[in-house]
This record gives C-alpha cells, sequence and structure tokens, in this order.
C-alpha cells in the first residue's frame, strides 16, 4: 500500500496528519473520520529520511496575546514547508502547554535549505523575536538522519500516520517478528 504525501491539520488530542490534498474546510471532523487500517502494519522506506522535531514549552501564562501570536505562526511554517522540495510528511500535536511538530525531510540538505530560505527565515525571525521578548516560552529542536536499514515501525490499528504517511507499508504476521525485514 502506498501511503499520500504527508501534510498536516492541527487537532486537539493527539497528532495528526493527512495527505495535502485533504479538504481544510473541516479540518477536525477531518482527523476524526481518517480510514483505520486493522491489523498490524509497518513502514517499508525504501530511501533514507530526515526526522525533525520541533518543540514549544510554555513557562507561564503571563501573556496571552504573545501566546495567540505564537500559535498563530505555527500553521504559517507548517504551510511553507509543505511547499519546500524534500518535504515528505509532517504532524502537529496542539498542548497549551507543550506543542510538538514532527516533520519528515527526503535529506538533511533539504531542511536546512527550507529553513534558510526566505518566507521561513523571516517567520522564523519574528517568531524568535517573541520567544526572546520573555522568558515565557521556551523553543527546541532537534534533526535525526534515518537510515532504511536502522529503522522501526508498528502500527496497529492505526490511520497512515507517522513513516507510513510517505512510504509503502506491508502488513505484519501474528507470529512475525515486527524488527525483521
Amino acid at each position: 500500500m502506498k501511503a499520500p504525501a504527508g501534510g498536516f491539520i492541527p487537532h486537539f488530542s493527539g497528532f495528526t496528519q493527512i495527505s495535502k490534498a485533504w479538504p481544510r474546510h473541516s479540518p477536525y471532523l477531518a482527523c476524526m473520520n481518517r480510514h483505520i487500517l486493522k491489523g498490524r502494519l509497518r513502514a517499508m522506506p525504501d530511501q533514507d529520511f530526515v526526522l525533525f522535531a520541533l518543540g514549544m514549552r510554555v513557562h507561564h501564562y503571563g501573556n496571552p496575546l504573545r501566546l495567540m501570536r505564537l500559535y498563530r505562526l505555527i500553521p504559517q511554517v507548517f504551510d511553507e514547508a509543505k511547499r519546500s522540495p524534500g518535504y515528505l510528511a509532517g504532524t502537529y500535536r496542539f498542548s497549551m502547554r507543550e506543542p510538538l511538530i514532527i516533520q519528515y525531510w527526503r535529506s538533511m540538505e533539504d531542511l536546512q535549505a527550507y529553513a534558510h530560505q526566505g518566507a521561513h527565515a523571516a517567520i522564523w525571525k519574528h517568531f524568535h523575536q517573541e520567544v526572546m521578548a520573555s522568558a515565557q516560552v521556551g523553543l527546541w529542536h532537534e534533526a535525526f538522519q534515518i537510515r532504511v536499514a536502522e529503522q522501526h515501525s508498528n502500527y496497529v490499528n492505526m490511520p497512515l500516520t507517522g513513516m507510513a504517511l510517505f512510504t509503502p507499508t506491508e502488513s505484519i504476521k501474528q507470529q512475525q517478528s515486527t524488527f525483521s525485514r
């Protein structure tokens, strides 16, 4: 089974992701109604990729307007990433305290090219100014090069998620180890 290219829609109860072509008129219902694939599956990537994680932590809620400005920037960053060469898929977990973004990229070079291009750089500069204006929030990010032979995935009764958004999947038999390829 071939998974669709990934996109994102914020959702209040956990990780969500959808294809780039998914209708955006009803994002919350769309996330809840994704097709559940019954049984056990694993992603079968055929090339190395990069996993990028970006998080924010709210230390205190002293200036709610600043927080709203920051939260409004997150979808802009995601929309910009989806139009970038090398972007494979992404997820966003909304949380008032610790929102988390996970993105998958074709290579570290593609991720770095996106990070330094015009629109993202402008959004990041504004975001950084808001963060540095007070100690209200903290930011972190990490990037990992994932080798095809050194990855593992296991999805049980789930809609397409994670690596399965951009790679083929295969069924795992009951007695089969999820670590064997």
